[in-house]
């Protein structure tokens, strides 16, 4: 299986190292497992099984360079499936500390309705 992580999905003015850290552990643990898993950091499309990105984007989004990219992904048939990670669904709105750093990884879509 060929796992390709789209680095260049986290906003360039991004001041969190955490958000590329999610995208390129995705992939270490993709290759530890014996499945291909290629950090990109490019902005054109790979053919993959599973194309990774950090974030979601919705039909109204704006036309910076990683949300096109985000959209790209989520609708290209280069990928024949999408996983984001996101905010934990829960604590979103929770702006104290949160020690555990949840995250929430969907798979194909972010909303219950998605097939």
């Amino acid at each position: 299986m060929k796992v390709v992580s789209y680095y260049n999905v986290v906003p360039v003015v991004n001041k969190s190292q955490e958000k590329f850290d999610i995208l390129t552990k995705f992939i270490k643990g993709v290759n530890a497992v014996g499945d291909e898993g290629v950090l990109h950091k490019g902005f054109d499309l790979q053919q993959c099984d599973v194309g990774v990105i950090q974030g979601w984007q919705h039909d109204l989004g704006k036309n910076m360079a990683h949300l096109k990219l985000r959209k790209s992904v989520m609708d290209n048939t280069a990928n024949k499936h999408v996983c984001t990670a996101d905010a934990n669904l829960f604590l979103y709105a929770n702006k104290t500390n949160q020690p555990h750093h949840y995250l929430r990884y969907s798979f194909d879509g972010v909303f219950p309705n998605t097939q």
